[in-house]
């Protein structure tokens, strides 16, 4: 039975390749479609940027800021054959990335039809604690996609099966246990779980952070994959969530929240995986907001307009296109270009304003990145790192190796000079500070 179940579960995989491979052929050469207005007003926005978050803690999904960009000045460039490696121990199936704070690191790991959290010492290279849980489904992949939250002491988890619960960090101890309403999707929840005020947004339903008491839902879209991220667009505070079917923006009051606006998004098989990118920009005095969105399976990109007029929000696209294709990974934005991984066409610089590509690079595959200052830091599927710049002239690696064999789907966590990588069978701590080759 094991066997068929595998046989049955490979075809299946093999008939989405296929079928998203062909749903990409089919597209031929790159489709754009703008609308002419919006693209005008777009080449002459001024695009608003933050420093990059000191990268002294990763608290949960792509970072302190939630973007994927953290800033850390002692990162050592002149790596050879690999950064320095402090420890490597067994991972557990799964694609959960990780939460760090000083010596410790949290994530999600599969052990037969368990989910497990686990702490682990970083100086040490060992486990703290572990806290299995059942799961009451099984799914296509084995193992968990989500990635825990770390929020003072309280750490937040979101198992494949839609179980939400929330333990003590130190020590692992139950808070709650919840669970999420809607029908998982095919490859089970991945969604990365975000903290506004007291509520804890997952997927497409909100939970109250002291008893993991359900207090909202978006019963009419499907889940999707992506995790939700915090904007302020036009002064209102707004949870931005990319369903299975749309892009939503809600704003969280004090006992009840209202959808502000939404914009349609079909992808096949509803895998919205990408986190979107929330744009900030400014032209002649006047706040604009963009948010850019990336699906697979030939999907694509668009970048979408959300604006204010006096009290009622609207979503527009500037612009749809086939050219950049996310699966899964999120990408990353420095200045006016945009960096991700094309499901077929591997690492790709996209310019945000025209969505003409500046150049593609062969060798990652799917795999997912980060952006450290001005630097790419990338680990392909399959186990390739690389640490390369973040500049649109041309694809320009800095340093390169090899540390994994097996697929590597997570996404790369750097805390205080730590570099937390995984792939389906290990987990690999790594020093990246100046001075530790």
């Amino acid at each position: 039975m094991t066997r068929m179940k595998w046989l049955i579960g490979g075809l299946s995989l093999l008939g989405f390749i296929v079928l998203g491979a062909g749903l990409h052929l089919v597209s031929g050469r790159a489709r754009i479609v703008p609308d002419r207005e919006l693209l005008g007003e777009l080449a002459e926005a001024e695009f608003l940027e933050s420093p990059p978050t000191l990268a002294d803690s990763w608290p949960g999904w792509l970072g302190p800021s939630r973007d994927g960009v953290v800033s850390f000045p002692q990162l050592n460039r002149k790596w050879q054959s690999g950064p320095a490696l402090r420890h490597k121990l067994p991972g557990g199936d799964g694609y959960s990335s990780f939460a760090v704070r000083g010596k410790w690191a949290w994530t999600l790991i599969a052990d037969d039809n368990r989910e497990v959290v686990v702490c682990l010492d970083l100086n040490l290279g060992s486990e703290k604690w572990r806290r299995p849980y059942l799961l009451q489904q099984t799914f296509d992949y084995s193992g968990p996609r989500s990635t825990p939250l770390l929020v003072d002491n309280d750490l937040f988890a979101v198992l494949s099966d839609g179980q939400v619960i929330a333990v003590d960090a130190e020590t692992g101890a139950e808070r709650w246990v919840s669970r999420l309403k809607a029908t998982p999707p095919r490859w089970g929840f991945a969604h990365s779980p975000l903290l506004v005020g007291n509520k804890l947004f997952i997927g497409p339903a909100v939970f109250d952070r002291a008893d993991g008491r359900e207090t909202w839902n978006l019963s009419d879209v499907q889940p999707g994959y992506s995790s939700p991220v915090r904007a302020v667009i036009s002064g209102v505070e707004q949870v931005i969530w990319f369903n299975g079917t749309h892009l939503v923006g809600v704003q969280p009051k004090r006992d009840s929240y209202e959808e502000l606006w939404r914009f349609r998004w079909d992808t096949f098989s509803n895998v919205n995986a990408a986190t979107p990118l929330v744009i900030p920009a400014r032209q002649e005095m006047r706040d604009l907001a963009y948010v850019f969105i990336s699906s697979g399976y030939g999907k694509g990109c668009a970048v979408v307009r959300v604006t204010r007029e006096g009290g009622t929000f609207t979503a527009r696209p500037v612009y749809e296109s086939s050219d950049l294709c996310c699966h899964f990974a999120s990408p990353v934005r420095r200045g006016e270009y945009v960096y991700g991984l094309d499901e077929t066409r591997d690492l790709t610089c996209m310019n945000l304003r025209t969505g003409q590509i500046a150049w593609r690079q062969r060798g990652f595959r799917k795999g997912s990145l980060i952006r450290v200052d001005d630097c790419l830091l990338i680990l392909g599927e399959n186990g390739n790192l690389a640490l390369a710049e973040a500049t649109p002239e041309s694809y320009r690696p800095i340093a390169m190796a090899r540390p994994f064999r097996d697929r590597c789907w997570s996404l790369p966590a750097l805390a205080d000079g730590v570099l937390m990588l995984r792939d389906r069978k290990t987990i690999q701590i790594f020093e990246m500070a100046k001075g530790s080759d």
